[in-house]
């Protein structure tokens, strides 16, 4: 999979044909969703992600340029560019990810190259609503560390017993894909807190699941699998939160200011 000016050209296409799709690629980059690297390969469907609704942590603009960008209030770093013009999108979407492949700061982890290759790259995903264009440019990074040898911005250990495998495109717009073992484990969990018992030894992988929705239990939601359930969207926001390049939205913001926007 190769990303370029041509892929958001290619996206905007599909959506003119099929406005009632929503269409993206994963990151060209293994350990990021990157599975299928020596061809296009696209994914798309007609739901409504959760990351479709998300609302504008900040909206700039810059002058030339008939659209918005917007910092999405988010768990992972995203930045959704809308614009009726397919032209223009694709320019500002290209000068994105051209800025974003070089970007460095050691500071947070952000390596972009080293001795194992490129570590910066984007995914991204438009849908076609009443507004035009809306491209959202979701930056990642596959960048390891002696500390999380599995990545940086991936799932960290606590959370792979729920997922260890990577975060794709379409875990990143907040559908997750969770291991089939799961259906069995968590309903032994929920067995478990039923009958008031404590965490057998085989189960010790899951000691924060299960600590966490026995507190959610215990706090009022009496029926064990919304319990279950409700840590599950928690855990799968944080593992978002993981992925995220930029911790503090701000960042994202200088980083579009840096390309000329300014907050409107």
């Amino acid at each position: 999979m190769h990303v370029d000016r041509s892929t958001f050209v290619k996206l905007t296409d599909f959506v003119d044909m099929f406005p009632h799709y929503f269409i993206g690629c994963n990151a060209p980059l293994p350990r990021i969703g990157g599975s299928v690297l020596a061809h296009d390969h696209f994914q798309g469907g007609g739901e409504i992600l959760p990351m479709h609704m998300a609302g504008a942590y900040k909206l700039l603009a810059r002058g030339g340029f008939d659209g918005v960008a917007e910092i999405l209030d988010w768990p992972g770093t995203v930045i959704r560019v809308v614009s009726k013009d397919k032209k223009a999108l694709a320019d500002v979407c290209e000068e994105i990810r051209k800025k974003w492949v070089d970007f460095a700061d050691e500071s947070l982890g952000i390596i972009p190259y080293d001795e194992q290759g490129a570590h910066n790259a984007v995914s991204p995903t438009v849908v076609k609503t009443g507004r035009g264009y809306e491209m959202s440019v979701i930056l990642r990074s596959n960048v390891t560390s002696e500390k999380y040898p599995d990545g940086v911005f991936h799932a960290h250990p606590e959370f792979h017993v729920i997922k260890k495998e990577s975060i794709g495109l379409i875990e990143a717009q907040g559908l997750f894909i969770l291991p089939g073992r799961l259906e069995n484990e968590l309903r032994a969990l929920e067995g478990f807190m039923e009958r008031g018992e404590k965490l057998p030894a085989e189960y010790a992988a899951f000691n924060l699941v299960f600590d966490e929705a026995e507190a959610i239990f215990k706090g009022g939601e009496k029926d064990a699998h919304a319990a279950i359930k409700k840590e599950l969207g928690s855990i799968c926001s944080r593992i978002l939160e993981n992925t995220a390049v930029f911790k503090d939205k701000n960042l994202t913001v200088k980083f579009m200011e840096d390309l000329g926007f300014k907050i409107i």
